[in-house]
């Protein structure tokens, strides 16, 4: 059966939009800048989650009034889109389209055409950008920890964050994690490290310690699974054979090949460690080649099996919850000629799921990732001190692309966006004023400065400072999308002139 609904017209909607792109942005505000607070946010289940990350917060949203719901909804894309693309400037994403609907609005209220306005919003967008990009400076490691500071909002945090970037590539691979205890550390582990471990305590030679470390050993890595006892007993023989008394399966094993694989561990006939390879959603056979990369060996599809094709490595760790491969036989040349690959991939990848699985790959192919181990005394603190570090790294990441502009809000102040000019200095006004300053005081002692001179509203003083020296810095990439995806979603709320809601929204729901 078909739901009913309910036709709204223009100004009705227009209204509902105002009130819920108003609401997006007042929960945005209330954590953007350094001295802003937390939002509090309601969980299905457990404890509230405190976060300052627009994204984050967004997306907990939900109105009871649908116009205003599907408004939220809609912002919640542009926010979600600079997320994706670069990792950071979800509230101001959200900030800016507030303020840029805010502005077409009055001027479609003065009597101007709706799809005139919101063609000018995009021709505004592309100019900023442009713009933008004249005012950029490269990024260099000089500015490495400057950018790290600020980005995580901690100068402790921004430290460590530049001892890992300094200690590996800018496209490292970098896990955060939490942990049980207080504080916040990282790790870097030597190898190619991914996140599956072993499948069967009995079957790791140091059970007492829940690991298994394993020496000089061959690897075979399958991309056909192996299933029944006769899917593996012939190769084990074959591998015994050829006088190899252990083996590191990495492939999938179903119950009956585990139980020969048991049976050969408890006889003394070999030892075999099988391990799961990761599941990333169609690129494990991407994942198999790597890994036969470093080991010097092939990946074995379910032909006639031959022990040439087997992979080697000097060491191999494994534990419940990953493995560890170093010193594989794998020609360094070589691996150091896929990594210029998928480096030139990352560049060309437009897509989130892309740009991490590369920037994975990567991190494994070079042999060092990071690991940092967020602890704090309640689990709101750690979530949010974890989201900031996330954020913080992205940030890192997208720097070097398209270079560095002052931070604190001067960049889109200092822009010239005609008739939405307003608009864009409105982000260094909720700086400020979240700062406990005022805000026109500010934004003029700005504009009668240089271009990269503004103000820490972290440790505020009376003059505006050289923002490159105090490393207050935006990656150019961040700003840019944060102007797209907020014009995008600005002209699109603008050019609405009527709606459908469901007049049943329990049965909805």
């Amino acid at each position: 059966m078909k739901q009913s609904k309910r036709l709204i017209e223009e100004d009705e909607l227009q209204e509902g939009i105002a009130e819920g792109a108003y609401k997006a942005y007042r929960l945005a505000r209330a954590g953007y800048g350094p001295k802003a607070g937390n939002a509090m946010l309601e969980q299905p289940y457990g404890d509230p989650l405190l976060s300052r990350d627009g994204i984050t917060n967004i997306r907990r949203f939900y109105d009871e009034d649908p116009i205003q719901n599907m408004t939220i909804s809609a912002i919640r894309q542009a926010s979600g889109q600079s997320n994706k693309n670069a990792g950071d400037g979800t509230t101001a994403a959200i900030i800016l389209a507030y303020f840029l609907y805010s502005e077409a609005r009055r001027l479609v209220s003065a009597g101007h055409n709706r799809m005139e306005v919101a063609r000018e919003l995009q021709e505004v967008a592309e100019s900023v950008n442009r713009q933008l990009d004249k005012l950029a400076v490269p990024f260099d490691k000089t500015l490495l920890r400057k950018v790290a500071g600020i980005s995580s909002g901690s100068e402790a945090i921004g430290e460590l964050l530049t001892e890992i970037f300094e200690e590996l590539q800018m496209d490292a691979h970098i896990l955060v994690e939490n942990y049980g205890g207080d504080g916040v550390f990282s790790e870097i582990i030597n190898g190619f490290h991914f996140d599956r471990g072993f499948v069967h305590l009995a079957l790791t030679n140091d059970p007492s310690n829940l690991v298994s470390k394993h020496f000089d050993v061959p690897i075979l890595i399958s991309e056909k699974a192996f299933l029944t006892a006769p899917d593996i007993a012939p190769i084990l023989d074959k591998i015994k054979a050829a006088g190899m008394n252990e083996l590191i399966v990495i492939g999938e094993v179903g119950p009956e090949a585990l139980d020969v694989i048991v049976y050969t561990r408890v006889q003394g006939v070999m030892t075999v460690m099988p391990i799961e390879p990761p599941v990333y959603e169609g690129l494990r056979t991407l994942f198999l080649e790597d890994l036969a990369l470093i080991t010097g060996g092939e990946v074995w599809r379910g032909d006639e099996f031959n022990k040439n094709i087997l992979g080697f490595a000097k060491k191999v760790i494994i534990n419940g919850k990953s493995t560890t491969i170093i010193g594989g036989d794998g020609p360094r040349e070589d691996i150091e000629s896929r990594i210029s690959e998928l480096r030139a991939q990352l560049i060309e990848a437009t897509e989130e799921v892309d740009q991490d699985a590369l920037r994975e790959r990567i991190g494994r192919l070079a042999g060092k990732l990071a690991i940092i181990r967020v602890g704090a005394p309640t689990e709101l603190e750690q979530q949010e001190i974890k989201l900031r570090i996330e954020d913080a790294v992205c940030a890192i990441q997208a720097a070097p692309s398209d270079g560095v502009l002052p931070g604190g809000g001067v960049a889109l102040a200092r822009v010239d966006a005609g008739r939405f000019s307003g608009a864009y200095k409105q982000l260094i006004k909720c700086l400020a004023d979240n700062a406990g300053l005022n805000p026109e005081r500010i934004l003029d002692a700005v504009e009668r400065s240089k271009d990269w001179y503004g103000f820490d509203f972290k440790n505020v003083g009376e003059r505006p400072i050289n923002l490159v020296k105090a490393g207050i810095l935006d990656p150019t990439l961040v700003i840019k999308e944060v102007v797209k995806n907020a014009t995008s979603i600005a002209a699109n709320l603008i050019t609405a002139s009527a709606g459908l809601v469901f007049v049943d929204r329990d049965e909805k729901q």
